[in-house]
């Protein structure tokens, strides 16, 4: 009797587990459900991730303005003394370090050799009225632009009738907006002008 009353109990637990197993096994709506909550969540996180890159992009494209406005502050500085600012040996000498460091050695010799009389070496600068700087589009995603300048400045003319002129220097090149500085440059004569005339170099 008592094997038979184990018997009774194991197949009563027996039925007891199946009747639990059959109530709580998930019918095809909660299974629906379920699936379509997770494919929800998976559709918002790609949702997310997209626009997390949008926020990037925009992020890296306001770091780009940022560095063009730092860059564009180095050149019209750098220029503005190559181009004008510098009337004599000590005032290059005061202002050597500064002119590397925002033009580079090389193109701040350029500049400077630029308003320096090519036979006396002497300084023809009086003073500089403004610098205008551009920057291109960066189209691949370097961090080096074209960039262009222009700077109206005053020279002496010793050897004219008018001692003094306004003209201006047309300069391009690339920058790198990532190391902050010229990669390449050329200056040139746009025009000059004097107190009555336009005269075209």
């Amino acid at each position: 009797m008592r094997k038979r009353s184990w018997l009774i109990f194991l197949w009563g637990l027996a039925l007891l587990s199946v009747v639990i197993m059959l109530f709580s096994w998930p019918s095809h709506s909660a299974y629906r459900n379920a699936r379509q909550s997770l494919l929800s969540v998976q559709t918002q996180v790609k949702n997310q991730k997209k626009r997390n890159a949008q926020l990037e992009a925009q992020r890296d494209r306001l770091n780009v303005v940022s560095a063009e406005n730092k860059a564009t502050k180095q050149l019209k500085e750098g220029l503005g003394i190559a181009l004008g600012g510098i009337q004599s040996k000590s005032d290059l000498k005061k202002n050597q370090a500064k002119l590397n460091r925002d033009l580079t050695k090389s193109f701040a010799k350029t500049a400077i050799a630029f308003v320096q009389d090519p036979n006396t070496k002497d300084y023809l600068g009086k003073g500089n009225k403004a610098v205008n700087v551009a920057f291109g589009l960066n189209v691949d995603g370097d961090s080096q632009v074209p960039f262009t300048a222009l700077a109206n400045y005053t020279v002496q003319n010793p050897d004219s009738s008018t001692p003094e002129f306004d003209t201006y220097a047309y300069i391009t090149g690339t920058y790198d907006l990532k190391k902050q500085k010229i990669v390449n440059a050329s200056i040139q004569n746009a025009y000059k002008t004097s107190q009555t005339t336009m005269v075209g170099d």
